[in-house]
């Protein structure tokens, strides 16, 4: 900005530089932001905006949209994608760029461009007039533009169907011309008039959803002159010919040369529609790329669930016809045309005519609508193929009992085998396994998913100085990680002092015949659900191939970003039991919805100080003490939407992290050295906590007590805002918006306030209020400065995770891996599989 000599005092006007300079002089903006960033982002603000509000009684701020677009966006107005859209494309962007005296940006010479974005008029650039590709519509219009193809498809095989079941007149009078045509051949050429018929609507369709600039890539001149001009040829070609077989068949001439011409015009404009794209500007992007051996199969799979489905659709088109012939309706495809002249104006064949209609509209739409359970019958083949080839011989083998050697194969690559345990098979796997293996179920057992002497029989009782984060024995049960398998204060030890560690029975390999004998397979069979199912995934993913993980300490950074906005950080004693509900307290759905963990809970909770007056019967909740209900909630909170839930779960990433570290680190590295690299330097959780600044006291108390609770990992950015002073205008804040906007980012380093507030130890201005589309991505973007690392897990705060699952990590990073060093590395939003929970405790997909 000052490359051209513009100094801050030009910029700013008079007094820049003492305001910028002296101490205790009033908050400025940075020149990037004031004059390159927040005139771009007042553009975005004017197109859908009025102003931002304060609301009076909470001080929260309320934005508010322009006049007419409060129930949804105009047609015309330019939108996020639209400019995503603008943003991503080179070509547009170097023609879309508009300096302030109309010269494009771009343009210039390469050195003068960053030189000169402080003068880009944002508001030209930006326009919808200029970066609109299509209308947003609220009309069948919309939808038919875009799954005209899917529509077409069906209409040509219904009417196939059609010609193939209902059969010409028994008699046919001489020089009678029969509607539908006289024989086979004549009533399928009829299907041709689908293609001119099909591209009058798709071309109304896009006129009615092309904005001036979809226009103008429509038109391109000459040669797209040319282009439409052919294809309106080709489209009205089928017209012209089935017009001339009409008469020749008429005439009882000769029609097969006509019958042919036809045939081949009929399916070139098919084609067209169909397969070829009508329009090369249509397509923004670039396809993927893909393999000729999956396109042919993609091909394969469509043209067989089409033709099965097709074929038995014959029965139901059957059936129709029988029902219209049993109704005497008329049959106006089987009439000859000089009587449908004569009746078609009497009440009684309109009447007919609209009932033979309405059945066969509605044998249309259900052809059309079953499409979807063809697809997912075809999907459930393919998918059981898909499993039993990945998954080699998972269907019939014991996978659970093959886990020591697969984990140790796929996940600790690195760590040696053998040790001190004694066992045949202690050759074959990790030494490190059997303590992680006893960290799995601690901390199932911590999660109240088997009780104590399942505990014992599923463990090797091993013993380890592995460790992590410790949490205070009151947030047991609350899946803070702890990578040791010795005992804690308050559960069951896995063994007894002085008793050897051996093999658990999970992974007993003997025969089914000796299982059958001996019943040696499960003496205690893990009955929790959930356990069952963890433990049947986790076998699943190692029985599959897996990356080659990376090695401690070379892993690539990773940010969880989790937003969070409304959402209960945990739930209290008030939220699940008042002893004032009208209905079922909201405890006593968890506790029927998890009647075996409660009953765990319960037992393992014996043995603490705070339990030892527990009441006899568990359902009368008011006899229980606060004290008690203090580990009720936390309970009840790790079954619930909670945000503790999702950070207790993300915050394993560390835990998993410095165990692989403790197991198969690369010794040799001098990362690798004492106090040198940490966890937290690889991973961080990032909690976007939009409404921080209006916590109340409750929530402010749950989100200190989540900040000691965690590793240091756990960061949380919220959005500050303060009130606009004088320096307001120059620095160019929006005119219509009261205050100047933060993002901040908060640790559990950061000191307390009076209130309970911590103070930010970073603060990064923002153009303005930042919440203007959609809540959730806006609450994550603002956040984006505080993210470390390549790559980004964006999830939701209903997102729970298992230990098990986790130690995965170093693989799926694998999946990420490049073959040259730095090649590719940008910024990347990654997805993993996730296991969401509802406000009320029910898992979903």
């Amino acid at each position: 900005l000052t490359s051209e000599g513009a100094r801050p005092d030009s910029l700013y006007g008079a007094g820049a530089l003492a305001g910028r300079d002296a101490g205790g002089a009033p908050f400025r903006s940075h020149l990037f932001l004031a004059k390159v960033i927040r005139p771009m982002y007042n553009a975005i603000f004017d197109a859908w905006y009025d102003r931002v509000d304060i609301d009076p009684q909470d001080g929260r701020n309320v934005k508010r949209l322009r006049e007419g677009y409060e129930k949804y966006l105009p047609p015309d107005v330019a939108n996020y994608d639209d400019w995503n859209e603008f943003f991503c494309s080179p070509e547009r962007l170097a023609k879309g760029l508009f300096l302030e005296d109309g010269t494009c940006l771009l343009k210039r010479t390469r050195g003068r461009r960053f030189s000169a974005l402080h003068r880009v008029d944002w508001a030209a650039s930006l326009d919808p007039y200029e970066v609109k590709s299509h209308r947003e519509v609220h009309s069948l219009w919309g939808v038919f533009a875009s799954t005209h193809r899917i529509w077409l498809l069906h209409a040509v095989l219904f009417s196939v169907g059609l010609c193939f079941v209902i059969p010409p007149p028994a008699t046919i009078h001489d020089g009678a011309m029969i509607l539908q045509g006289s024989s086979l051949a004549v009533r399928l050429s009829a299907i041709g008039l689908l293609v001119p018929l099909h591209g009058l609507l798709w071309l109304f369709a896009r006129w009615e959803t092309s904005s001036h600039f979809g226009a103008c890539r429509l038109r391109g001149g000459c040669r797209s002159a040319l282009r439409d001009i052919v294809l309106a040829v080709i489209w009205a070609a089928p017209l012209a010919t089935y017009t001339l077989l009409r008469r020749a068949d008429s005439a009882r001439e000769d029609c097969d040369m006509l019958l042919g011409l036809h045939a081949g015009v009929s399916v070139v404009g098919l084609w067209l529609h169909l397969v070829a794209s009508a329009r090369t500007t249509d397509n923004l992007w670039r396809l993927t790329p893909v393999s000729l051996c999956r396109r042919a199969l993609r091909y394969f799979f469509w043209l067989a669930l089409l033709s099965v489905k097709t074929f038995v659709s014959l029965v139901v088109f059957r059936a129709l016809a029988e029902e219209v012939a049993a109704l005497d309706l008329v049959t106006p495809g089987r009439e000859p045309i000089d009587e449908i002249r004569q009746f078609w104006f009497s009440t009684s064949w309109a009447a007919d005519v609209l009932v033979w209609l309405l059945l066969w509209s509605m044998g249309f739409f259900l052809f059309l609508a079953d499409t979807g359970v063809w697809y997912q019958a075809g999907c459930s083949v393919l998918g059981i193929c898909s499993i039993l080839t990945r998954r080699e011989k998972f269907a019939w083998e014991r996978a659970i009992s093959k886990i020591p050697e697969r984990f140790s194969e796929k996940v600790f690559t690195y760590s040696s085998s053998g040790g001190t345990f004694k066992h045949d098979r202690a050759d074959r796997f990790s030494t490190h396994f059997p303590v992680m293996w006893d960290t799995i179920m601690q901390t199932m057992h911590q999660e109240d998913k088997c009780r104590g002497e399942i505990l014992r029989e599923q463990s090797f009782g091993v013993r380890s100085n592995y460790t992590a984060s410790e949490g205070p024995p009151s947030d047991a049960g609350s899946a803070q990680l702890r990578l040791a398998a010795a005992e804690s204060e308050d559960s069951e030890g896995i063994h007894d002092e002085g008793d050897p560690a051996k093999m658990p029975v999970l992974f007993n390999r003997d025969s089914f015949f000796r299982v059958g004998k001996n019943g040696s397979l499960v003496t205690k069979c893990p009955r929790n659900k959930e356990m069952q199912w963890r433990l049947n995934s986790f076998a699943r993913c190692l029985s599959m191939p897996m990356p080659r993980p990376f090695r401690a300490p070379y892993i690539p950074g990773i940010t969880v970003l989790v937003p969070h906005f409304q959402e209960d950080i945990l739930v209290t004693k008030e939220d699940l039991y008042s002893g004032r509900e009208e209905t079922v307290p909201l405890i006593d759905w968890v506790k029927a919805r998890y009647t075996d963990e409660f009953d765990a809970f319960l037992s393992r909770m014996q043995s603490h100080p705070d339990w030892a007056k527990s009441p006899a019967a568990t359902h009368r909740w008011a006899a229980y003490s606060d004290e008690q209900w203090e580990m009720i909630a936390m309970w009840a909170s790790m079954r619930l939407q909670t945000l503790w839930r999702t950070v207790a779960g993300m915050s394993m990433y560390q835990a998993v992290l410095q165990g692989h570290y403790q197991a198969q680190a690369d010794g040799e590295s001098a990362l690798a050295a004492a106090d040198v690299w940490d966890p937290s330097d690889s991973f961080t959780c990032l909690v976007s906590m939009q409404q921080y600044k209006t916590f109340t006291a409750l929530q402010l108390k749950q989100t200190n007590r989540m900040l000691d609770h965690f590793p240091k990992s756990l960061k949380i950015a919220f959005i500050d805002w303060t009130t606009k002073n004088i320096t307001a205008e120059s620095d160019g804040v929006h005119p219509r918006q009261r205050r100047r906007f933060f993002s901040c980012l908060i640790d559990t380093e950061c000191a307390l306030d009076a209130e309970g507030r911590r103070a930010p130890k970073l603060r990064v201005e923002l153009p303005g209020f930042p919440i203007l589309g959609d809540g959730k991505s806006d609450n994550q973007n603002h956040a984006i400065p505080f993210m470390r690392g390549g790559l980004c897990q964006c999830i939701d705060s209903n997102q729970g995770a298992y230990l098990e699952q986790m130690l995965l990590l170093p693989c799926v990073l694998g999946e990420f891996r490049t073959k040259h060093r730095g090649g590719n590395q940008a910024k990347r939003i990654i997805g993993l599989p996730e296991h969401i929970t509802s406000d009320f405790g029910s898992i979903g997909d």
